[in-house]
C-alpha cells in the first residue's frame, strides 16, 4: 500500500510536469522534464509510456476482498492515468496524450517525499561503503 501511495503520488507529480511537453519535442527534452520511461514500446511501437505500476481500481476485488497483487497490465492499450509520448520518425514527439488532472491527498505527497529521502540516503550510504 505504502508503495501504491507513493506510485500515485509520482504519477501525479509527472502529469503536472507533463502539461509543458509540446509536439516537436526531442527526446532529451522529453528526458529533461520526466525522466525515463517508466516502459519504453520500441521496437514494436515508437512510444513511451510514464504511468504507475498499481492499478487502485483493483485493490479491493469485486468480492470485498484485498487483491494480494494489484498489479496495472497494460496488454491492448494504455491505462487512463498514463501520459504517452507518440515519437515519428526524426525522434521528434509527433503526439502526447495526457490525462486529465487528478488529486492526490497531501498524505500521498509525504508519503512519496519521504520514500525518495530515504531512496537517496541508501543510495549514499551504499555508494560510500563501495568505495
Amino acid at each position: 500500500m505504502l508503495v501504491g501511495a507513493g506510485d500515485q503520488a509520482q504519477q501525479s507529480r509527472k502529469v503536472d510536469i507533463a502539461q509543458e511537453l509540446r509536439v516537436g519535442m526531442t527526446q532529451q527534452e522529453v528526458l529533461d522534464l520526466l525522466g525515463p520511461p517508466d516502459i519504453d514500446y520500441r521496437p514494436h511501437w515508437n512510444h513511451w509510456c510514464y504511468g504507475t505500476s498499481v492499478d487502485f481500481e483493483s485493490i479491493v476485488t469485486p468480492d470485498g476482498w484485498l487483491n494480494p497483487i494489484p498489479i496495472q497490465f497494460r496488454f491492448f492499450s494504455y491505462c487512463e492515468d498514463d501520459v504517452v509520448v507518440r515519437w515519428g520518425v526524426l525522434d521528434k514527439a509527433v503526439r502526447i496524450d495526457r490525462p486529465n488532472k487528478f488529486v492526490v491527498a497531501d498524505e500521498f505527497q509525504q508519503i512519496l517525499d519521504t520514500y525518495v529521502f530515504v531512496q537517496t540516503v541508501f543510495e549514499l550510504l551504499t555508494a560510500r561503503d563501495a568505495n
